[in-house]
């Protein structure tokens, strides 16, 4: 169970979980997390989403009533949160505001924490972290078409593919595949059709390596990069394609550490203020 929870595949852990704790927090988290990285079926989306995050506040206040709540779990369920809300947000959900505080608001500083509990363990959820606040952002500029966060988006998007890189858990983790379609969604909103079919490939052929050629997200990837590639008039190649992936890592490369270490300072002195780090 422990094999799939690490590599992101949370519905296939819950089978092997025994009755008698099926209620904990661990598992509520579990349960919910599955219903977020299934829900594919455009019917039964955002049901599956509204769920999983309920499911994912049911688990925080389980871990709050504890003497000793366990920071990765916490951690967990509050990117489960935070994504689930910007995705419901993105489709127009109603959520009313609580304590004067918008929902994408509430969402990245539950990412925001997330973030901080991952990083003070060195875990590699560091990445979906910063996935997660890239989901957030674009979500921004989705409902007002706000080009910071649709930088911000990318730059969080690229980032976080780095962090899994770091941690060595490209190869097994599905949230690296996801935050190459994430990339490639954010360089199609910026009208980069180059840039964006190259990462759209990369994210097809990593979650096909991650899941297999037959889960329904391979397949939506690779159905998704045919039709781009037909609107695509130049003739890109696979090589080419890759060559763009590398060279636009390699071009954030260079502004990365600076912009994260003065991040990650501030970050400490202002826990509170739901600090951007792409703004």
């Amino acid at each position: 169970m422990a094999r799939f929870i690490r590599r992101g595949k949370w519905n296939a852990a819950l089978p092997f979980v025994p009755e008698e704790i099926l209620r904990s927090a661990p598992v509520v988290l579990v349960e919910s997390q599955a219903l977020n990285a299934t829900a594919c079926d455009k019917d039964r989306f955002e049901v599956d989403m509204r769920r999983a995050y309920e499911g994912a506040k049911k688990t925080m206040k389980k871990l709050e009533d504890m003497v000793s709540a366990d920071k990765r779990l916490l951690a967990q369920a509050l990117l489960l949160k935070a994504n689930t809300l910007a995705n419901l947000v993105s489709r127009q959900t109603v959520f009313e505001e609580v304590d004067n505080v918008d929902p994408l608001s509430s969402a990245f500083s539950a990412a925001r924490k997330a973030a901080g509990y991952s990083r003070e363990l060195e875990d590699a959820d560091l990445g979906n972290a910063m996935r997660v606040m890239g989901v957030v952002e674009r979500t921004r500029h989705e409902l007002r078409r706000d080009a910071r966060s649709l930088h911000a988006a990318q730059q969080y998007f690229l980032l976080a593919s780095r962090e899994f890189e770091k941690h060595r858990v490209e190869k097994v983790n599905v949230w690296y595949a996801v935050a190459h379609w994430n990339v490639y969604n954010a360089f199609l909103d910026q009208k980069n059709i180059r840039k964006s079919v190259s990462f759209l490939k990369r994210a097809g052929d990593l979650r096909a390596q991650i899941e297999g050629t037959k889960n329904p997200h391979t397949r939506m990837y690779r159905k998704q990069l045919q039709e781009e590639l037909k609107a695509f008039r130049n003739n890109l190649g696979e090589e080419a394609m890759q060559l763009e992936v590398q060279s636009t890592l390699q071009e954030f490369d260079r502004i990365l550490a600076a912009v994260k270490s003065q991040f990650w300072a501030e970050e400490m002195l202002h826990a509170d203020k739901g600090k951007d780090l792409f703004r």
